[in-house]
């Protein structure tokens, strides 16, 4: 894609963004489980935790783990995207559905008519792997770079 989407961004930035390439709601709500693993940075989100971000609708007692955590004097101190961050499944979905996503971008995916992926997705981890792996497979076409062109990230 042209670049990693920004976490800041609404559900209608997000689905702009995967349809100009392509891909479905389905896709990116499937992509999106991607944030399954892996852990942040706290300067990807600190300004939703400190200067609130409109539209926000993050769980206050999170919210302030989150604060204990990433206070503003730390903000490359590294968090967990999901409450399993080593373990590929679809705990992701179930913390959407419960307001604790690390990211603005992803909880904006309760904010539209993506929110019923994320409780197929929440119920049905096998249809997740299923719907990840075909939106994969659809990325995975869109501008292929052969050859010495590429760019392979240790750092997202």
């Amino acid at each position: 894609m042209e670049a990693i989407p920004s976490p800041n961004l609404t559900a209608t930035q997000l689905i702009e963004r995967f349809q100009r390439r392509g891909l479905s709601k389905r896709d990116l709500v499937a992509l999106s489980g991607g944030h399954s693993i892996g852990q942040a940075q706290c300067s990807a989100f600190s300004a939703r935790l400190f200067n609130g971000t409109p539209g926000d609708s993050i769980d206050r007692a999170f919210k302030s783990r989150l604060e204990k955590n990433c206070p503003p004097t730390a903000p490359d101190r590294l968090t967990n995207l999901d409450p399993s961050p080593t373990t590929f499944d679809n705990l992701y979905f179930r913390a959407l559905l419960a307001n604790q996503s690390l990211l603005f971008s992803d909880q904006q995916l309760l904010q539209s008519d993506l929110v019923g992926f994320v409780k197929e997705f929440a119920a049905n981890q096998q249809t997740f792997f299923t719907a990840f792996a075909a939106g994969m497979i659809k990325m995975g076409k869109l501008s292929p770079i052969t050859g010495g062109h590429g760019e392979i990230r240790s750092s997202c």
